[in-house]
């Protein structure tokens, strides 16, 4: 130790892994110096909970998140009435009688409004009366709402927003949730989701099945007319997914039949000579999607995209005395390329899509048909300094 110069000067001792002191010296003092070692935590845990439903911070556009927290609030049987607490979005019955429902946003219709799941067409053209219920509540795993023109990635259907609804991964999900619910109006559900990793942990599956039945026949005002629609669903998803270090795919398929009934209640009793008005639909549906995603080690920034997806929509009926019979068939493919231009401040997709959709309609004797071929190529360049400004073009 080499004395200070100065009476009474300050030494401060320290060393990595031990605590540090200061001492008192005197000049002409010989001292001995103790420290103690420094005692370190072998873990520290961090716990957050996520707001039922935020405004992300991660993306350029305007998008609302609704999570599990949020549905939790109000218990919803499917995603028609997942937004019950959200003020963004109003859903409304358009048709008593059929027990249609149609969304509004930013106080427009919802044909305006693109709705996807995962980002593939889902609930467009002839499943658009119905289509809200045709997802279970016990599915959803969150809601995207994205107010305002779209990103051209996901389509150019969006006008006044978009809706994108994920489901339930098995990567993060139970391995079995059962539920069940009935109701003293005599509505009854069930619900199964199974899922399952293997053992090499790359590849994992999921089964998500749901069924419902309401057959109470209910006429609170006494006019006659069935209040709630008569109906019985059932519905499944099945998917497979693989993560590997380079390479991310998904593909399943979706399934569903629905048998609707309603109009007066003398319908019901199958008077012959003198009818009432009915109505009765039949639905079935089945859906096939694929992803396919190639990273680049090194370059998050960087990736390559592929989305396919293809739908068969049919549903017959009767509206009073007159028949109906619709068809959709329904082809959805999406090539994107996205990375950076000099620095992750100018970022680029750039794409191809196509689209085949085709609809077939027999009202009584009128006949109606469409068939649409829709290819499209687009670029988004998207400028973020990170701070406080940002712009999509």
């Amino acid at each position: 130790i080499i004395p200070p110069d100065t009476q009474k000067s300050r030494l401060v001792v320290s060393y990595i892994g031990f605590v540090s002191d200061t001492f008192l010296v005197a000049s002409g003092d010989r001292i001995k110096i103790t420290i103690s070692a420094f005692s370190e935590l072998s873990t520290i845990v961090f716990e957050a909970t996520a707001q039922g439903a935020f405004i992300s911070s991660n993306t350029v556009s305007l998008t609302e998140y609704l999570t599990q927290k949020a549905f939790r609030k109000a218990a919803c049987c499917n995603l028609s009435e997942s937004f019950e607490t959200n003020a963004s979005i109003d859903v409304s019955f358009t048709d008593a009688v059929t027990g249609a429902k149609q969304i509004q946003m930013l106080g427009l219709d919802g044909k305006y409004v693109q709705l996807t799941t995962e980002l593939l067409p889902s609930i467009r053209g002839l499943a658009a009366p119905f289509g809200l219920s045709y997802i279970a509540g016990t599915w959803l795993e969150s809601i995207q709402i994205s107010k305002g023109a779209g990103s051209v990635v996901n389509g150019f259907e969006a006008v006044t927003g978009q809706i994108n609804i994920e489901l339930r991964k098995p990567q993060n999900d139970k391995r079995l949730h059962l539920n069940a619910y009935a109701n003293h109006m005599g509505r009854t559900e069930a619900n199964a989701v199974f899922s399952h990793r293997f053992k090499k942990g790359k590849w994992y599956t999921s089964l998500l099945w749901h069924g419902d039945i309401f057959a109470t026949k209910i006429d609170h005002n006494d006019d006659s007319f069935l209040d709630i629609p008569l109906v019985k669903q059932t519905s499944f998803v099945h998917r497979w997914q693989y993560n590997g270090e380079r390479i991310e795919t998904i593909f399943g398929i979706k399934g569903l039949a629905e048998d609707r009934e309603g109009g007066n209640l003398p319908f019901f009793q199958n008077d012959t000579l003198f009818p009432m008005f009915g109505f009765g639909m039949q639905t079935w549906r089945a859906e096939g999607f694929w992803k396919f995603g190639i990273f680049f080690p090194g370059q998050d920034w960087k990736s390559i995209g592929i989305q396919a997806s293809g739908f068969y929509h049919d549903q017959r009926g009767f509206f009073g005395l007159r028949d109906y019979k619709g068809k959709q068939a329904n082809a959805f493919f999406n090539l994107i390329y996205q990375s950076i231009i000099v620095n992750t401040q100018h970022k680029f997709k750039v794409g191809a899509t196509f689209m085949f959709d085709q609809v077939s309609e027999m009202y009584d004797t009128i006949q109606f048909n469409r068939t649409e071929y829709i290819p499209g190529i687009y670029l988004e360049y998207t400028f973020d300094n990170l701070q406080n400004f940002s712009l999509i073009l």
